[in-house]
């Protein structure tokens, strides 16, 4: 394939080492393009995150990462979850489908060394400042241009490169949300019977935070505490998650605990996140669940179909058509659940739907259940309406 190549000259240019660029680059680089993975920082990196891995998402990793590579990310497996309301627990759902806790910086590094594997140039603490469409020229703030076919925007949800490539800046603050993070060591848990649940599975709790929800994650001996939401409620998330702190592990851990906050795209998607030989994935295009927020599943579906638009536009010799094949690509795979879901968050996070979707769930305990095959990649968000509608009535 396209082996000619210049100095500085690439056949697609990946901005953005996280899961989406990574996922996208050992994709092309396997499939014979030379590829230049740039990202502005050092691996291992933190990033504030849940860590919470639906089963869709594990079954996507299992194409781009072998075992030894997944497991050395996987810090707690579970097959349960409990939902609270506020602080009263709803419901408690036991051998559901599974979910997978993992470290974001293990998981980063590992899929960052996929992509160096399969064979892709992999650059660090190089920052974008300029994309040129017109003859695909990428600008560093060193002063280096680099030229490819192909662009790849994965540079998060404050991507630089979506305004240059698909008309759609995510500069502003509309629709983004926010979250805040911490860990704090499991032994440090009040309730020793409490301690253990925390431990075992997932725990959500709706209620606390307006269009949005706190969690504590089981991550070995740590747990994962935060709250997110949309960023117009970001001056209170600092006091909420305190809050939630202290009820498991009492205030003087809350009040020294260090958090660290991230933006997300929720629910902002872009409908065209292709434009000519330029391709938005992951969080770059918005692609973030709208009502639970998870991001990796999206973001290694759209590296993978990224590279499957560019692909077939090659075959056809016009690297130009690569965006509207990418288009056409997501409309049914993933901007149509996206809309389910959105429709999906309107009808929990209202002031007046949500503590009626609480005392539904805990009435029909099935709901839960069936949620987790939802984000197990099992049923569409209409199959689960329907299975509601039909469960209370």
């Amino acid at each position: 394939m396209m082996s000619n190549r210049a100095v500085n000259t690439y056949d697609v240019i990946v901005i953005g080492a996280g899961p989406s660029g990574s996922t996208a680059g050992t994709a092309l680089a396997k499939d014979g393009f030379s590829v230049l993975v740039v990202d502005k920082a050092e691996f291992p990196r933190d990033k504030p995150c849940g860590g919470l891995l639906s089963a869709k998402s594990t079954s996507l990793l299992g194409k781009l990462l072998d075992q030894s590579a997944l497991e050395r990310a996987v810090r707690v497996r579970s097959h349960g979850c409990r939902l609270f309301y506020r602080e009263s627990l709803v419901t408690e759902v036991q051998n559901s489908a599974s979910f997978t806790l993992v470290s974001r910086r293990e998981l980063d590094l590992q899929m960052r060394r996929a992509a160096e594997k399969a064979g892709c140039e992999v650059r660090e603490r190089s920052r974008v400042i300029d994309v040129d469409i017109r003859n695909g020229t990428v600008r560093f703030s060193s002063g280096v241009e680099i030229r490819g076919r192909f662009i790849v925007a994965a540079d998060g949800a404050r991507s630089i490169a979506s305004g240059f490539a698909a008309k759609q800046s995510n500069s502003h603050n509309r629709g983004m949300g926010f979250g805040l993070v911490t860990e704090i060591p499991l032994e440090q848990v009040k309730d020793g019977h409490e301690r253990d649940k925390l431990a075992g599975s997932p725990s959500i709790f709706f209620g606390i935070i307006p269009w949005g929800y706190g969690w504590i994650f089981p991550h070995g001996s740590v747990l994962n505490v935060g709250v997110g939401g949309l960023l117009g409620s970001a001056s209170r998330y600092r006091e909420t998650i305190r809050d939630l702190i202290k009820v498991y592990f009492g205030e003087s851990v809350a009040e020294c605990c260090r958090v660290t906050g991230q933006v997300v795209p929720y629910g902002r998607f872009g409908r065209r996140p292709g434009r000519e030989n330029v391709l938005l994935v992951g969080d770059a295009a918005g692609f973030v669940e709208p009502v639970t927020g998870e991001g990796i599943a999206y973001a290694i579906e759209s590296g993978l179909l990224a590279a499957q638009a560019i692909h077939e536009a090659h075959l056809i010799g016009n690297p130009y058509a690569a965006g509207n094949i990418y288009n056409s690509i997501l409309k049914n795979r993933v901007i149509k659940p996206l809309r389910h879901a959105a429709i999906a968050r309107w009808l929990l996070f209202p002031r007046l739907c949500l503590p009626l979707a609480m005392r539904t769930l805990r009435k029909h305990p099935e709901l839960s259940r069936w949620y987790c095959e939802l984000m197990a990649g099992e049923m569409s968000y209409p199959q689960y309406f329907r299975r509601m509608i039909t469960a209370i009535l």
